[in-house]
């Protein structure tokens, strides 16, 4: 009994490598790889969905730090110098020649390049040249001359200047004005009476 098993089991084992054998026999070697096929239809594509609603707004972001200060610009060009104006109240007093005080308006008599008056001014532009002229009723204007005194104003805005009429004439009687003007326009006046010669001086 024990000898038949293991006939049973040499037999098996002998037919087992056997078919072993045989299989390997017929397996032959590996074919040609083959071409690859055609690549498929690629699929159509689809429509774009629509765009999505903006989002909020996100909050806003810290303040970023303070640049450097940039180069200074080239300095511009200087402007004009603008007119100068009055540092006071312009005014003139006119004295009589050879008077230290009158009442105004100051009279002066009739005569020969009349009225010559001592003329204050005060309250006009500074280094200025001034013109003086007498205007008579009807607007005539006769020049006058800077005979002594100052022809420009002081630091201080005044002036003392001796004047007469510039032409050699004889002016009737009557109320005239005295006319100063500086170079920049500034004006001031002030009357100045012309009266006739007294009685006895004409007799005489």
């Amino acid at each position: 009994m024990k000898q038949l098993r293991k006939r049973s089991l040499w037999t098996v084992l002998t037919m087992s490598i056997v078919s072993i054998l045989l299989i390997s026999a017929c397996a032959g070697p590996e074919g040609p790889k083959g071409d690859q096929g055609p690549k498929g239809d690629q699929p159509a594509k689809g429509d774009q969905g629509q765009k999505g609603d903006q989002g909020a707004q996100g909050a806003q972001g810290a303040q970023g730090a303070q640049g450097d200060q940039g180069a200074k610009g080239a300095q511009g060009a200087a402007g004009g110098k603008g007119a100068t104006g009055p540092t006071a109240p312009t005014s003139i007093v006119l004295v009589p020649l050879d008077s230290e005080t009158s009442e105004q308006p100051a009279v002066v008599e009739q005569g020969s390049r009349e009225p010559q008056v001592v003329i204050y001014g005060a309250g006009f532009p500074a280094g200025e040249r001034i013109f003086a002229e007498l205007v008579d009723g009807t607007g005539f204007s006769n020049s006058m001359a800077i005979r002594e005194g100052d022809k420009t104003v002081t630091d201080a805005g005044t002036f003392q200047s001796q004047v007469r009429v510039n032409a050699s004439r004889t002016l009737d009687p009557g109320v005239y004005s005295v006319v100063v003007t500086s170079m920049s326009g500034v004006v001031a006046t002030s009357p100045v009476v012309i009266a006739a010669p007294k009685a006895e001086e004409a007799a005489a």
